[in-house]
Parts: structure tokens; sequence; C-alpha cells
């Protein structure tokens, strides 16, 4: 079952779940060991990983090859 469903399900099953915010990929696999229902991942917590104020400083390319690294997929 792919993320999604598991998540749509787990949604259908209760309406409250635990989301934790994701950074990086340890973080990512702290918070799925931890037993979290799913993870979150802000620009804030993002540019605080690159050591910059939230201000839309890093591209949306780094942004999303930090999503693919936490979600364990290669950059296409």
């Amino acid at each position: 079952m792919s993320p999604a469903k598991r998540l749509r399900a787990r949604v259908a099953e209760t309406s409250l779940l635990h989301i934790m915010a994701a950074h990086s990929p340890l973080s990512a696999v702290l918070a799925q060991e931890a037993g979290y229902d799913g993870l979150w991942a802000s620009g804030f917590g993002v540019s605080a990983l690159y050591k910059l104020p939230d201000l839309s400083l890093i591209s949306m390319t780094q942004h999303l090859d930090m999503l693919r690294a936490i979600a364990g997929r290669k950059p296409q």
C-alpha cells in the first residue's frame, strides 16, 4: 500500500493523527521509529537546516531535493 493510501486509511480509522515535522532524512527516520502517522516539512524547517532565515532564500529545487531525500527518493 502506498504511503498516501496508508494515510487515508488512518484518517478514515480515526479523526486524530500524530504528525511530526521533519527537516532532514534523519529527523524523518526518528519520527517514523517513534510511530508518528505522518511527516510534515515546512519552509521554515528546511531553511533552518541550511542555517538561513525563513525569507525564501533557499530555492524550490533545494527544498524539493530535501523533500526527496526525506522521502528516500533519488533526484530526477
